[in-house]
């Protein structure tokens, strides 16, 4: 399991490539071709230069059909060690236009 961080710091964990969850192990979104999608199926974000960030001109769009892996696998995210507090913050990135920071999800 791998840190990543939203555009302006706030830190993440990826799990096995395709997989973001809190600091405290809540499932946040899969990830499908750089883009992260909630549990059912709508954008939240993408992975651009290593970080998360949300492109405001794709909010509201949706994969149709889209099942997460976390649903199909029946993954359950124990074992995985969230219990170690609050991942740190890192330096942020100057905002692009047309984009906003990842969602918190705290």
């Amino acid at each position: 399991m791998d840190r990543i961080y939203s555009w302006c710091g706030n830190g993440f964990y990826r799990d096995d490539d395709y997989i973001i969850w809190t600091h405290d192990g809540c499932y946040v979104g899969d990830i499908v071709d750089d883009k992260v999608y909630d549990i059912d199926g709508y954008y939240l974000g993408e992975i651009y230069r290593g970080r998360l960030i949300t492109d405001c001109r794709k909010r509201g769009h949706r994969i149709d059909g889209y099942r997460s892996r976390v649903i199909q696998s029946g993954y359950v995210n124990e074992g995985h060690h969230f219990n170690h507090g609050r991942i740190r913050r890192v330096n942020g990135n100057v905002m692009l236009v047309d984009y906003e920071d990842f969602p918190t999800f705290d």
